[in-house]
């Protein structure tokens, strides 16, 4: 008994490295992704932006890694995909968005919209969302 759960536990292991291998960066191209997000034109802080890419006709059923960075007190973020807070980009191609509050009680004087959409280019992109 103890054999055959040793033997699954390390199949599953085994399994789960091999998925990990083939999700590195060389497979998805990143470009750097930074932007403000404001309410009437005032900062917000601390808003959580996510970035999941949508594929294309190549990669549907694997498009990627989200990628997602949070305001700072000017409004301001950096997207990260592989590494956290580092600011390293986001897949190129295009994203659906989400924007959340790291305090859901947060009460705003404006709505923050569904269906937001963005395309990361190769190059350096700043994407704004003014709510």
């Amino acid at each position: 008994m103890i054999t055959s759960v040793r033997s699954l536990f390390l199949l599953m292991l085994s399994c789960f490295l091999v998925l990990l291998a083939g999700c590195g960066k060389d497979e998805y191209p990143l470009a750097s992704v930074s932007g403000k997000v404001t309410c009437n034109g005032k900062p917000l802080k601390d808003v959580i932006v996510v970035f999941q890419p949508t594929g294309d006709s190549t990669n549907k059923d694997f498009p990627g890694k989200a990628a997602s960075g949070m305001t700072d007190e000017n409004g301001e973020y950096f997207l990260s995909t592989f590494k956290p807070t580092s600011g390293d980009g986001a897949i190129i191609g295009s994203h659906t968005v989400t924007l959340s509050f790291a305090d859901p009680t947060m009460q705003l004087d404006c709505e923050v919209p569904e269906g937001l959409t963005a395309e990361v280019e190769d190059k350096s992109n700043t994407i704004n969302f003014e709510l």
